[in-house]
């Protein structure tokens, strides 16, 4: 998940030494935050907050209601066994399957 982001700070312009530069390109590697700077601004709590609770209202729905949407036959959540005698998948690891992918979809995403 942190490829794009290594990916953007290794393809910043290099600046020799600690001259200031009036582009914003160097002079953002170089600022030195004190013990008083903010490192997450409001705005950025507030999206944090507000992705998590769009990501665990899709699951819980999914997890929930997912059954009468996507699958042929209801199933209970705590009894229902992820394989059956013969081995082969249950509905439940269908949809077990499905809420992970939506997870890493979403936080790709993201």
């Amino acid at each position: 998940m942190d490829t794009l982001g290594a990916i953007a700070i290794c393809t910043e312009p290099y600046v020799k030494g600690n001259e200031t530069s009036d582009s914003s390109d160097g002079a953002v590697l170089q600022k030195r935050l004190s013990k008083k700077d903010k490192i997450f601004s409001v705005d950025m709590w507030r999206t944090i907050f507000g992705q998590a609770l769009y990501q665990v209202i899709v699951l819980v729905i999914l997890m929930y209601f997912g059954t009468l949407m996507l699958v042929e036959k209801s199933y209970n959540l705590i009894t229902e066994p992820i394989r059956d005698s013969k081995g082969n998948p249950t509905y439940k690891m269908q949809m077990d399957t499905m809420i992970f992918h939506t997870t890493v979809l979403m936080t790709l995403l993201n």
